[in-house]
């Protein structure tokens, strides 16, 4: 069974380990590649990899190019530099502040605030980019609701917090509001695992459908709802998407976890490329997660199955 089946279950069957106060920092870059940096692997090319915590899924960048990756079974947040070498480390298991309980999805603002999925404590924290804690968005941010257990976030270019939730709910958090959308099911605006998320300054948002293998596109000034995908493994098809991207050119990046692939469309779900090859070797991927894009063109994927980040950068 893939690994990510377990994370998801974690909050629900499990107790998990115990995090440490002050984190192990993972080991600096691997510099004896195998295959040399700069090897094409259709529309990205391999740069560099570094191990990741045990269970890397989230992953985020900020304006100073620093990757903030989230370890799931250790319950902390590591970061480094855009070279892979280890800055620090936060968090432990715990309901306080600043603590974590099988933490998942992660976003980072422009003014390098981080936001992180706190699954298991069914809540969201705010953090700075030193990982002291800001705040949090609770059931008493949600108007008495509450997360079942909170997965994505992603944040609107204009302000505002996406977090998506196994109730098959993605909640926009407002300033003073909490406006939830969607229900269970297979049609257009219905979800069945909604995980990763994106947004575009049009209003548009993009959510990973993990079991429901789509992406389901949503515009919240009109309403209008539209999704492309289903099961599979060739172009345009999924095997549980757990995360979507976009760039500047307005392309959708999409984390075909199960295929081992990440895969590129167009605002409208027209396929474009992919790249990506299943594996433990570099430049591979053994069920990928997350990515995050910079402003240099490289890109970041948490490779949980290997325990990893992999860096390519865009052609």
């Amino acid at each position: 069974m893939k690994k990510l089946l377990l994370i998801l279950a974690a909050g629900f069957l499990l107790g998990g380990p115990l995090g440490c106060t002050k984190a192990n920092l993972p080991s600096a870059p691997n510099t004896s590649l195998a295959v040399a940096p700069g090897t094409q692997v259709e529309r990205a090319s391999f740069v560099s990899q570094w191990s990741s915590g045990s269970s890397p899924a989230g992953v985020g960048v900020d304006a100073n190019n620093n990757i903030y990756v989230v370890d799931v079974d250790g319950n902390q947040v590591l970061k480094f530099d855009s070279n892979g070498n280890a800055v620090t480390a936060w968090g432990s298991m715990g309901t306080g502040a600043g603590q974590f309980k099988h933490p998942f999805g992660l976003a980072v603002s422009a003014d390098g605030l981080l936001y992180v999925a706190d699954s298991g404590n069914r809540r969201v924290e705010e953090m700075d980019a030193a990982g002291n804690f800001v705040k949090q968005f609770d059931s008493a941010s949600l108007g008495g609701d509450s997360f079942s257990y909170p997965v994505g976030v992603a944040l609107y270019p204009n302000g505002g917090l996406l977090v998506s939730d196994i109730s098959n709910v993605v909640w926009q958090l407002g300033s003073s509001t909490a406006v939830p959308w969607g229900k269970n099911g297979n049609l257009d605006g219905q979800f069945n695992y909604p995980i990763g998320m994106a947004a575009d300054s049009d209003g548009n948002v993009y959510v990973a459908d993990y079991q429901g293998n789509n992406i389901t596109k949503f515009n919240v000034q009109t309403r209008t709802t539209t999704s492309w995908g289903q099961v599979g493994t060739g172009n345009g098809s999924f095997a549980n998407p757990t995360d979507v991207k976009l760039d500047n050119s307005g392309h959708v990046f999409v984390v075909d976890a199960g295929n081992d692939r990440i895969q590129e469309f167009d605002t409208n779900g027209k396929y474009l490329t992919q790249w990506g090859q299943t594996g433990t070797a570099f430049q591979q991927l053994n069920h990928p997660i997350a990515m995050a894009l910079d402003g240099n063109g490289n890109v970041y994927v948490t490779d949980n199955g290997n325990s990893r980040v992999v860096k390519y950068h865009l052609q």
